[in-house]
């Protein structure tokens, strides 16, 4: 087989952990198309052993904006995909600016459904609210441990 006719397919490494039925996401940079589709994938697995779960998503990066189609990817998995008990945000630098685009785009996604949404400066605040708002199935200690070490990983 000549090098013509090699194939190449790539596939994008998601950072995401799980803790109970919480989908913990890292973006390390503002996610592409076939990203978003691995990381909504991966919610589709972790939802389907649950029958729902809720997401804590870290932002390294929020700008620039992600483009429409990879907000469409996302919408189609809170339009069509499993239910999210809940989403929240941990966004990291001028908290005002930073959660002001992320609480921005969450309302873009989740605004054709009622899912409660928060955007926190710090793992802990985000963990504490998402697990005294739904039944994610952990403690705040373990989904602090669990984010941190995506985070640090």
């Amino acid at each position: 087989m000549g090098a013509s006719s090699q194939r190449r397919i790539e596939v994008p490494v998601i950072r995401v952990a799980t803790c109970g039925n919480v989908h913990v996401v890292h973006q390390l940079q503002v996610p592409d198309f076939e990203y978003a589709k691995a990381e909504c994938a991966a919610f589709h697995r972790l939802a389907g052993q649950w029958g729902s779960a809720s997401i804590l998503m870290m932002f390294d990066k929020l700008l620039p904006l992600a483009t429409p189609d990879v907000r469409a990817v996302y919408r189609h998995t809170v339009d069509n995909g499993p239910p999210i008990n809940a989403w929240c945000g941990v966004v990291g630098g001028a908290m005002g600016m930073a959660a002001s685009i992320a609480t921005h785009i969450a309302a873009q996604v989740f605004s054709r459904q009622q899912v409660p949404m928060r955007v926190f400066r710090t793992i802990p605040q985000a963990a504490a609210w998402l697990t005294g708002t739904c039944e994610t199935h952990c403690s705040d200690d373990e989904l602090v441990a669990a984010a941190t070490e995506l985070r640090q990983s």
